[in-house]
């Protein structure tokens, strides 16, 4: 059965499966966009969305917008009320991600363009990993597709075209019969995987790439640091060689879409499959409800 959920586009509320934009434009063909993936999850008990980090994520997005040369500033209090009214339109009671997108949507504009882009935001179910009884790890390709870095397309910003990066990356891991893809940074450093962050764990310390190993400057990279800092562990940011994976007993991607996910093997190293407990628990039953990180929204 299709499903005919309402967006929101450029002021309206409108059926997603409606025309919305011309097919002709520099969005479409350039990729001229810069988005933000929000998650929001829903709490049955008490009829309450908590949207995860969205103030972080609005403050991000409009550093992308900036980067990326558009004049436009997307004021969280705003989106807070169309998130509201869209998941109240579609009914949702159920975890979900939302989508908000910066897109220069005019036909008659090119991908030189600097006017303010058009606001969208989507909202579709998504099914949390908090609700899963079995939770299989992955496995990981290093790919010969080196991550891009400032001296190409920052990759501290989000924006469309930025992932045919990683779609390059994916596509060499899926041939390989692997997961998901692991890429380099110029000088051979792990650097992120396909839209997440990867963590490392040695006995009781844990290291993760550090900012300047071309990645995204990840939300849920932030809140993973804090979470292991709480648990008295130690957290070493920085530059990883990918000669020195096969010392590490544990690996684990962190993202807005994957949340926390294990893996089981990079190229032919492998690790435990177990999924970090403590980690895992402090991220889903405390960080993601917590009124320090998410906002609530009843409808």
């Amino acid at each position: 059965m299709k499903e005919n959920r309402i967006v929101f586009f450029d002021g309206q509320y409108i059926e997603a499966d409606k025309p919305l934009i011309s097919p002709i434009n520099p969005s479409t063909y350039y990729g001229l966009n810069v988005f933000e993936g929000v998650r929001s999850y829903y709490n049955y008990e008490t009829d309450t969305h908590y949207i995860f980090c969205l103030h972080d994520h609005i403050l991000r997005l409009n550093k992308s917008a900036i980067i990326f040369g558009s004049n436009i500033k997307v004021i969280s209090e705003e989106i807070i009320k169309i998130i509201k009214k869209l998941l109240f339109l579609n009914k949702y009671k159920t975890d979900t991600y939302i989508r908000i997108t910066l897109m220069n949507s005019n036909f008659d504009e090119s991908w030189s363009s600097i006017s303010s882009p058009k606001i969208l935001i989507d909202i579709k179910p998504k099914e949390s990993k908090r609700l899963s009884n079995l939770i299989l790890p992955i496995s990981l390709y290093i790919t010969s597709i080196r991550r891009i870095d400032e001296k190409t397309l920052s990759p501290k910003i989000k924006c469309g075209a930025n992932y045919i990066n990683s779609r390059y990356s994916l596509i060499e891991a899926k041939k390989n019969n692997y997961t998901n893809s692991l890429m380099l940074d110029k000088n051979g450093y792990i650097s992120e995987s396909t839209g997440s962050t990867i963590f490392f764990r040695k006995n009781n310390t844990f290291f993760t790439p550090s900012l300047n190993s071309s990645i995204l400057d990840s939300i849920t990279r932030r809140r993973i640091i804090e979470i292991i800092k709480n648990n008295k562990n130690k957290i070493i940011q920085t530059k990883i060689h990918s000669n020195k994976i096969k010392e590490f007993d544990e690996a684990f991607l962190a993202g807005t879409m994957i949340e926390i996910q294990p893996v089981n093997r990079i190229n032919n190293i492998s690790y435990t499959s177990e999924i970090n407990k403590d980690i895992f628990n402090s991220f889903f039953t405390k960080t993601i409800f917590s009124p320090k990180w998410s906002t609530k929204v009843k409808i």
